[in-house]
């Protein structure tokens, strides 16, 4: 499966769980040093705000991807313990693996 269809079926999935924002974080939430944004967002916000927008914005721009991801073992840790997760996990494990496969 393609990245873009992967980061729509993100999108999808994070609407189903009801996680999508319709307006965005605090500017200085995006301007966060850690990781993932990890203290000023929670990751599902990170994923639509940071992580989907970047790489959309890469593939628009027909521009390098990253050569690997490794969200899944934070989404993991995150999302990990709910069984209603267990689709959204699988993707994020789609799309490293396309992003890792992609710089080889």
């Amino acid at each position: 499966m393609s990245l873009t269809n992967l980061l729509a079926e993100l999108e999808n999935e994070l609407k189903t769980l009801d996680y999508w924002q319709s307006f965005p974080p605090d500017p200085l939430a995006l301007m966060s040093e850690q990781p993932f944004c990890v203290d000023t967002m929670e990751l599902h916000q990170w994923l639509q705000f940071v992580f989907i927008a970047r790489l959309n914005a890469l593939l628009e721009g027909n521009l390098p991807l990253p050569s690997a991801s490794g969200v899944y073992p934070m989404a993991e840790q995150v999302f990990g313990e709910d069984d209603r997760h267990e689709r959204l996990l699988k993707i994020i494990d789609a799309i490293d693996g396309v992003l890792g496969r992609a710089s080889q």
